[in-house]
């Protein structure tokens, strides 16, 4: 019998994300709406990479505030919001 190696997870969910960056999931999804962190979206799951997660990390270390990320384009069969007069 062939032994199979273990590979090592390269995304996380939503809520493992947030318990490796040790914030509550609220946080977590105020950061992604503010655009400092990136979500991959598989069906209806939505991950968050590890390289992501690295590249977060090293943004809060650094002097410089992060870098958003570009806008997403809006989904299909949506209807935009309407401005609040």
């Amino acid at each position: 019998m062939v032994e199979q190696a273990s590979l090592p997870a390269l995304r996380a969910s939503l809520t493992e994300a947030a318990s490796i960056l040790r914030i509550c999931r609220a946080m977590l999804y105020r950061r992604i709406k503010a655009g400092e962190i990136r979500v991959q979206h598989d069906g209806v799951r939505a991950f968050i990479s590890v390289t992501e997660l690295k590249r977060y990390v090293a943004s809060l270390e650094s002097s410089a505030p992060p870098t958003p990320a570009p806008p997403r384009a809006p989904r299909p069969g949506r209807r935009p919001r309407a401005a609040v007069a």
